[in-house]
């Protein structure tokens, strides 16, 4: 394998990321606004927090879901994310999740601030057991909405899920 291969490029391959060589840089509070609108959307999907998910996007938001090269779901709207997101979580079952976001990058993209970063799923089906149970990256468009920074866009991309990823 060589660090050209297409196993380790498939979300820049795709257009997946907003990585710019040359980025305009942030200041420390946006890229810490960012840090806590990723954290506060995936407690909320670990904790189940429907109210908590739907407050992180804006209204006419945009979520996609991929597993590599193959897109697997894309809601439109803060409620039908969700709403569907919701449904998502009935298929994963009872295991308890938890999202350990890292590695963040924020840069600014005209009014808006963009963000990636790294994410890993741990899986605890019971309380002696706990597994990875995703590997993903994270693109995202923050947006000041009405004095509120909220996602107007995320796209998760998956390097590997363990069991069949949801479809939508």
């Amino acid at each position: 394998m060589t660090a050209e291969d297409p196993l380790f490029t498939w979300a820049s391959d795709q257009g997946l990321l907003g990585l710019d060589p040359e980025p305009e840089p942030v200041t420390p509070a946006e890229h810490l606004a960012v840090s806590e609108l990723l954290n506060r959307y995936a407690l909320g999907y670990d904790e189940r927090r429907l109210d908590l998910i739907t407050s992180a996007f804006t209204v006419d938001a945009v979520c996609e879901t991929w597993l590599r090269e193959t897109r697997v779901s894309r809601f439109e709207g803060a409620q039908a994310i969700s709403t569907e997101m919701a449904s998502v979580m009935r298929e994963q079952g009872p295991a308890q999740r938890r999202h350990l976001v890292t590695n963040l990058i924020v840069t600014r993209d005209g009014d808006d601030l963009r963000g990636v970063a790294y994410s890993a799923v741990l899986l605890a089906p019971g309380p002696e057991e706990v597994h990875v149970g995703a590997s993903a990256v994270y693109d995202l468009v923050a947006t000041d909405d009405a004095g509120a920074l909220r996602l107007s866009r995320l796209t998760i991309g998956l390097d590997g899920y363990l069991g069949h990823a949801p479809r939508r």
